[in-house]
């Protein structure tokens, strides 16, 4: 592995999914309320990494201008979960255990950020495999001798709605 932006974005993220799996395995509110202080405390570093100037959104919307919309939407979601920590963090607070509608409710939150995370990473592949070429693909055998993968992730990037 490489040192650089990439190499950042990789940390960040496998840090990010090791919250989310702590989260989704808290066994009382008092664990829940913790992590979700420590992931409220990480989304607004992490969202603010990427919301940056040059950041990975700027990136991402300069290198793949037909995304625009796909990117845009992404950059919403982070105000969104922090509301929806927040809240979350209020119920918690009035609540005396970690109940199952407030569990259900962590698992939606914890859901909705790993496809958020994925749909980056897809945004990101396709960035990289468009500067890199197609033909790359083509000249590529893998040692196992299986055929190497073509664009399979574009076809999951929804396109932009109005364009």
């Amino acid at each position: 592995m490489t040192d650089g932006p990439f190499t950042d974005i990789q940390v960040d993220h496998r840090r990010l999914r090791h919250l989310l799996s702590r989260l989704e395995n808290a066994k009382s509110d008092a664990a829940a309320g913790d992590l979700l202080d420590r992931l409220r405390d990480y989304l607004v570093g992490h969202f603010g990494v990427e919301e940056a100037r040059g950041g990975l959104l700027d990136l991402l919307c300069e290198r793949a201008p037909q995304r625009r919309a796909v990117i845009e939407a992404l950059r919403r979601d982070h105000a969104a979960f922090i509301v929806e920590i927040d809240r979350l963090q209020s119920v918690l607070s009035s609540t005396p255990m970690l109940t199952a509608e407030v569990r259900q409710q962590v698992a939606s939150l914890v859901g909705a950020l790993r496809d958020h995370e994925r749909l980056e990473g897809l945004l990101l592949a396709e960035v990289l495999e468009a500067e890199l070429g197609d033909a790359c693909w083509d000249e590529v055998t893998p040692a196992s001798g299986t055929e190497a993968p073509r664009a399979a992730h574009s076809s999951r990037i929804p396109a932009n709605s109005g364009d």
